[in-house]
């Protein structure tokens, strides 16, 4: 059965009961070779599309292509989980590498000093900013006995696990990467505002406040002052569950109130509040970046790439009757507007202090 927050969720991504039964015969078909879901699926013109196998494990022969209504569903849930698939801006690739010219200094005014003299020139510059698209992958066991009087809850399953997986995998890259392979080579906001190399967009937290639970208001106003005046119209805090409960609601509490809530959830001071899971939590966090604050959309850039595709196994996990499923896709995130040692970038953020 589908529990009351995945209808939720589904429902918000405005996904039908006809899409996850077409997914839940999909994942029969494609998955565990059901007859039945292969002919249901034939009868509605959308049968499974097999891909060759390239380049994976021994024990996962091929994989099969997700059909358009599934893959947009996936989209749809993905684009709804992720913080970065939501807030960021999000740049379709054509092909594994897009260039992407991005505006450093822009035209500016001059007053015309007396007739026939020369007006002072100013010069348009541009940089680049390059995306080349990694490949992640999301690895799941689905029992073949679970769903198999529930072809609608398991076309909610199979959406949800691969939209999950490939939503926080993205967030992950594009706020805590470090540039490891664990992250594709992905640099994240966290880590690059505390790099040496970003100065300008990092505010340390009074002597002391080492932990979300001791940051101050002080502290938060200190780094808001951070950001420039363009990034905030559409500037929204960032920061983990616990950042929410220890930090922002007790100051909100503290100051006689609570927090609020915003069109898309919830708000602290004005300002929407979007919860990163891969932000730090509770403990002490010496020098790292517990809360950020700015607008996503102008500090990163998420290029994807292609649709989804899910491979499967019923060999592996034979002894156990499991079949994994592995769902496949390409994506690259570039933190493309942080700052320097001199001026802040779209997003600032506030580490804890010994």
């Amino acid at each position: 059965m589908i529990s009351n927050r995945e209808k939720s969720l589904l429902a918000r991504a405005g996904i039908t009961k006809k899409e996850l039964l077409i997914a839940g015969h999909y994942a029969r078909a494609a998955l565990l070779g059901n007859k039945a879901s292969k002919k249901f699926l034939i009868d509605a013109g959308i049968p499974p599309r097999q891909e060759k196998a390239s380049g994976t494990l021994t024990d996962i022969a091929g994989g099969f292509l997700v059909p358009a209504q599934i893959e947009q569903s996936i989209i749809s849930l993905r684009d709804n989980f992720g913080i970065l698939r939501q807030f960021a801006s999000i740049l379709t690739m054509g092909s594994d590498e897009r260039s992407w010219p991005r505006r450093v200094t822009g035209a500016t005014a001059n007053f015309v000093q007396a007739e026939n003299t020369a007006i002072t020139e100013s010069q348009l510059s541009f940089d680049e900013i390059r995306l080349i698209t990694k490949k992640a992958a999301a690895s799941i066991r689905l029992s073949n006995e679970l769903y198999e009087d529930e072809t609608v809850a398991l076309g909610a399953w199979f959406i949800l696990e691969i939209s999950a997986a490939f939503a926080r995998k993205e967030d992950d890259c594009g706020f805590a990467g470090d540039g490891t392979s664990a992250y594709g080579g992905i640099r994240g906001i966290c880590n690059l505002l505390v790099d040496g190399g970003h100065n300008a967009g990092k505010a340390g937290a009074t002597a002391g406040n080492s932990s979300l639970d001791k940051i101050n208001a002080t502290d938060l106003s200190n780094m808001m002052g951070l950001l420039p005046s363009y990034a905030w119209p559409n500037a929204r805090w960032c920061c983990s569950g616990p950042g929410v409960g220890l930090c922002l609601a007790r100051l909100a509490a503290a100051a006689g109130g609570n927090i609020g809530v915003a069109p898309d959830g919830l708000a602290f001071m004005g300002f929407p509040i979007s919860i990163v899971p891969s932000m730090p939590g509770s403990g002490s966090q010496v020098g790292k970046i517990v809360i950020a604050f700015g607008d996503l959309s102008l500090a990163v850039a998420l290029g994807s790439r292609g649709g989804v595709t899910v491979r499967n196994s019923q060999d592996r996990y034979l002894d156990s009757d499991q079949t994994i499923v592995r769902g496949t896709e390409r994506f690259d995130v570039v933190c493309a507007n942080m700052g320097d040692n001199t001026n802040a970038g779209a997003i600032v953020g506030l580490t804890a202090t010994a």
